[in-house]
């Protein structure tokens, strides 16, 4: 929220109007669509994994300036597959920011299951056990 605090105060906007402005944009990024959980009850293995991932993509999304990560570990017994996209507007911060807010909803899932996904307005967050990159649409997603 810094960067757009910076950005308004070079448009000579008051101090107040600024904050006004922040808080409109981060109630938007931060606005969440819809969140889905795995009933399941994930192993130690998975949430040991979970964590290195998220680690994994935090780093890239921060150090690598990127808006899209993918992130797996195979270190432990049980295989988990990470990913996180930001919108291309954000800045570096933001996309953190956003990828920080979808990682707390899934570590306070209700079921913190083999899989779950969070969307925000902002951005977007998916942990599996099971290799889901290419796929298009979630199961009863589809169009047929």
């Amino acid at each position: 929220m810094v960067t757009l605090y910076k950005q308004a105060r070079n448009l000579d906007y008051q101090t107040s109007d600024c904050e006004v402005l922040t808080n409109k944009v981060a109630d938007r990024i931060f606005h969440l669509n819809i969140e889905s959980c795995n009933q399941y009850n994930a192993s130690s293995n998975l949430s040991s994994g979970l964590n290195a991932t998220f680690s994994d993509l935090r780093r890239q999304l921060l150090h690598d300036e990127k808006h899209f990560a993918t992130a797996e570990s195979s270190s432990h017994e049980e295989m988990v597959f990470t990913n996180v996209q930001c919108r291309n507007y954000l800045s570096t911060e933001d996309c953190v920011n956003c990828f920080d807010a979808a990682k707390f909803e899934l570590e306070n899932c209700s079921f913190a299951g083999n899989g779950a996904w969070v969307i925000y307005d902002g951005c977007f967050l998916r942990y599996e056990d099971t290799f889901f990159y290419e796929q298009t649409t979630l199961p009863g997603t589809d169009a047929n």
